[in-house]
């Protein structure tokens, strides 16, 4: 159900519908490529090129019904989030990117334990940093009952500022770089965003999410609906009619009564918010999309889009160097574009800006709208409606 691939190129992990996590490694003179820190006892046997069960997670699903949901590969670790909230990290820890609190290598999959008391609901996993977007319960007050927050929390390589920490907050620097090697939270974004999705790039790192007053629907309808409320509220109440028991509901019927309409899919829309895309890190070249290519970005901000303040992000992907989004079925990159890689004749792009050269259709050669990306290290991939993939990019090894 997941392909994950190591930044290095060297390595893959494969996630089957059972939550069984297995290892490729196509390159065998890797020395350094987390396969070879992995525990030979905690994979099967055979040749190296070919997929390799890694027995703790078929042993964590059999003893604690726990079920790897999503993987994530940097250049050197590994990631693997399970159903529960529960991580685990392995490989290399040289970067602190396993978030163990150390940066000792690991030869097995390892549970972090600084993020037990949050559940996690999705990883990403960048060269030698690692994000994890959580939901946590916040601290209780007179005044304030406990909610659940989410949070997005970061470890690793901040040599970049990847992590959105300052360096003063790190618990780990050497003089070469600084690191976090236990997951910390980022407390630096945009007020009242709420994060909806994690995404991380080589040394950079972005979020797609929301704020509160970023609605579709208007202050006209909504001033509407609040006055049809009041009104209804004001109106007197029959005692009588009051001790009636409500009629039952047949399966058709709507759970709001019987006379209410079915939900149209413009009423839904209207109360979805508007997903918006964060970035920060490394910016030499564009890839945090804000208009100016500058050494990096300290603090998450907003890119800088050409759409509609009324359209939301649907998809986003971080590469090596450069990004790309979806939004209303249209293809947007920004960053490096060296290799080909934006797909727009454009070396550099320092703002999101549509493809127009490359024709998305379908096998009748009907214009088709794209729903998914992917950023590759030096080349890009988009899925259209009808299953149809485009590539176009660096393709010296096949890509």
């Amino acid at each position: 159900v997941q392909v994950a691939c190591s930044w290095q190129i060297s390595s893959s992990l494969y996630l089957t519908e059972s939550g069984d996590v297995y290892r490729c490694d196509a390159m065998e003179e890797d020395p350094i490529s987390d396969y070879f820190l992995l525990d030979r006892s905690t994979t099967g046997s055979g040749s190296l090129n070919s997929p390799q069960l890694i027995r703790t997670f078929t042993q964590q699903r059999t003893l604690h019904k726990r079920r790897v949901i999503s993987i994530g590969c940097g250049s050197h670790h590994s990631i693997a989030l399970c159903q529960d909230g529960r991580v685990f990290s392995w490989g290399s820890g040289s970067s602190g990117a396993l978030g163990h609190g150390d940066r000792s290598d690991q030869a097995r999959p390892r549970e972090i334990a600084a993020l037990g008391e949050h559940h996690v609901t999705s990883i990403a996993v960048g060269g030698q940093h690692t994000l994890f977007l959580c939901d946590t319960m916040s601290t209780s007050t007179f005044f304030r009952e406990a909610e659940y927050q989410r949070k997005i929390y970061a470890c690793g390589n901040n040599n970049e500022n990847q992590l959105a920490l300052s360096k003063s907050s790190l618990l780990g620097k050497t003089k070469s770089k600084a690191t976090q090697s236990t997951p910390r939270a980022i407390e630096t974004l945009p007020k009242n965003f709420i994060p909806v999705s994690i995404h991380c790039g080589w040394d950079f790192s972005g979020a797609i999410g929301h704020s509160k007053k970023h609605l579709r629907s208007n202050s006209q309808d909504k001033t509407q609906i609040t006055n049809n409320n009041l009104e209804e509220q004001s109106k007197p109440r029959s005692k009588s009619r009051s001790k009636l028991r409500p009629k039952s509901r047949s399966s058709s019927e709507s759970f709001s009564g019987s006379n209410s309409p079915e939900p149209t899919e413009e009423s839904i829309m209207m109360n979805q918010p508007i997903l918006k895309i964060v970035m920060w890190g490394r910016n030499s070249h564009g890839q945090c999309g804000i208009g100016i290519a500058s050494t990096k970005v300290l603090t998450p901000k907003y890119v800088k889009q050409p759409w509609s303040d009324n359209l939301s992000v649907d998809d986003f992907s971080c590469g090596q160097g450069h990004a790309m989004c979806v939004v209303a079925g249209e293809v947007y990159v920004w960053g490096s574009g060296e290799n080909g890689q934006l797909g727009t004749h454009q070396v550099l792009s320092l703002e999101p800006e549509a493809i127009e050269s490359i024709r998305f259709c379908d096998r009748n050669g009907m214009p088709a709208s794209v729903v998914r990306v992917c950023a590759g290290p030096f080349h890009s991939v988009a899925v259209t409606t009808g299953g149809r993939v485009f590539t176009w990019g660096m393709n010296t090894m096949g890509a």
